[in-house]
This record gives structure tokens, C-alpha cells and sequence, in this order.
């Protein structure tokens, strides 16, 4: 997988993030480029946010090349 599309919930449910982090780690090791979209995001609390960053940082230390798409 060269180009993987990391889709930012649009939700404040802990459950909802917890399983969006499960996915997308399983992805960190095969992509090459990664696609941060905040098109469907209106907010992000505290520890979302905390949470995502981590979450990219992953992807950047094994090497993804990191972009962002939509948000305000």
C-alpha cells in the first residue's frame, strides 16, 4: 500500500475513536504516504486531538510521508 487515507471521525464517542485507532494501526507498516482528512471533522476535543497526533506520529517514524486535507 503506497498511499493510505487516514479519515478523521466526526465524533466525540470514546468507542468510536478507540476503534479508529485500532484500524488504522494496522496499516502503519505498509503505507508510504499518508492522507490526513479532516473533511467530516466540525471539532476535535482535548485528547482527540492528543490521540491523532500520536497516531500520525506513528506513521511518520516509520517513514509515511504525511499530508492533510480539508478542516478549517
Amino acid at each position: 500500500m503506497l498511499k493510505y487515507i487516514l479519515k478523521v471521525p466526526n465524533t466525540q464517542n470514546a468507542d468510536d475513536w478507540f476503534y479508529f485507532i485500532r484500524k488504522n494501526l494496522k496499516n502503519i507498516a505498509k503505507a508510504k504516504e499518508l492522507i490526513v482528512d479532516f473533511n467530516t471533522v466540525k471539532f476535535l476535543d482535548t485528547d482527540d486531538f492528543v490521540v491523532l497526533a500520536c497516531l500520525i506520529e506513528s506513521y511518520y517514524i516509520n517513514g509515511s510521508k504525511i499530508s492533510f486535507i480539508g478542516g478549517t
